[in-house]
């Protein structure tokens, strides 16, 4: 199989570089662990050193498709990737190179230490990951592999309102009528995919996030998520942690992870929407009747005069609690109401607002 061969120094000198230009730069860091099984452009790895967020234990390390492995179970290796982790279970990263430190010795299934003399293998240079923020009605040039094209997110005035379009080249796509276009972002992918991702508010916080991959001459909408939102995100190549609206014993703003999965759709990778909480009264919740809940796995209530504060939910049939005064934590099922009632939830059958003195919907 052919190969490129480095030394250590040129190869952590070329892999930390980055990329040039107005994109944002990518540090390469590195983990070392032994190998436990291999498929293709995939190796399931036991870390025995970690490094950012990676700590010991099974991490998946994934590879661009160019990228052949040449490595088998018991091998010491070393991997380089972009410093981002997928949240699943057992975490995974990105890959962009690896070095094998030590092969496995047949006639002794355990591996040495590294010795510090062996060589780096860079099987393919790294495509820098980036993010790069689409400014409206400005062209922006994105490299596909049928060369440059132009992307770009125009905006027009219908009414008081917007019109939002999305054009690569001479193609275009019309999103619809909005309030307002709230952010909208190229997202170059270390694979070779680029997305555009963008969200526009109908109304009063009513967003909707959109995701196109841009393809040879083509945008293909991959995503639409009502009531998720880019406005305080954290937006990333491999994780996006994106703003979620829900309505569950109050209204609130939400957090939930992403990653744009092999389909290219925007894929959530975390069960519950994470619910910030503060100080104020307005999401102090006082419960008025005995309160079914579960707390500590098992089935138990909370009696009249408690208060708690919702810290996240699944948006589906539980919400999850904190007690304000001895910090408890719990949970509480819920199911939705049918046709003109599924804006209310039930609680054992029982309307949720008799349950407590005041819940903070909004609107």
């Amino acid at each position: 199989m052919k190969k490129w061969w480095f030394s250590l120094v040129e190869a952590l000198l070329f892999l930390v570089s980055g990329c040039a230009g107005g994109e944002a730069e990518v540090d390469y860091v590195a983990f070392t662990g032994t190998v436990s099984s291999v498929a293709a452009h995939q190796l399931e790895v036991e870390v025995t050193e970690g490094s950012g967020t990676i700590a010991s234990g099974s991490v998946v390390a994934l590879f661009p498709d160019a990228i052949e492995l040449d490595v088998a179970p018991g091998d010491l290796v070393q991997i380089w990737y972009d410093g981002e982790v997928m949240t699943s279970e057992p975490p995974q990263v990105s890959a962009v190179s690896y070095e094998l430190v030590q092969e496995a010795d047949p006639a002794d299934e355990s591996t040495a230490e590294p010795d510090g003399s062996a060589t780096v293998s860079v099987l393919e240079e790294p495509q820098a990951a980036a993010v790069t923020e689409l400014t409206p009605d400005t062209a922006l040039a994105v490299e596909l592999s049928t060369g440059t094209a132009q992307v770009m997110v125009s905006t027009y005035d219908v009414g008081g309102n917007v019109t939002i379009s999305l054009s690569l080249d001479d193609m275009v796509v019309e999103l619809g009528e909005f309030g307002r276009l709230g952010s909208a972002y190229l997202l170059e992918l270390a694979d070779g995919r680029s997305f555009a991702l963008l969200d526009a508010d109908y109304a009063s916080d009513d967003y909707v996030t959109f995701l196109y991959e841009l393809t040879d001459g083509a945008l293909v909408e991959q995503s639409r998520l009502e009531d998720v939102s880019l406005q305080s995100a954290a937006v990333g190549t491999e994780q996006l942690r994106l703003r979620v609206h829900v309505d569950v014993l109050g209204s609130y703003d939400s957090y939930r992870d992403y990653v744009i999965d092999d389909g290219g759709a925007l894929q959530a990778t975390s069960d519950v929407c994470e619910i910030p909480t503060d100080d104020s009264d307005w999401h102090l919740l006082t419960v008025t009747k005995e309160l079914p809940v579960t707390l500590d796995g098992q089935k138990a209530t909370l009696p009249a005069g408690t208060q708690l504060r919702i810290t996240g939910t699944d948006n589906q049939a539980t919400a999850y609690f904190r007690v304000e005064d001895t910090g408890a934590e719990g949970s509480i099922a819920y199911t939705r109401g049918e046709g003109d009632e599924a804006y209310l939830l039930y609680i054992d059958g029982v309307s949720e607002y008799d349950y407590f003195e005041m819940l903070p919907y909004a609107g």
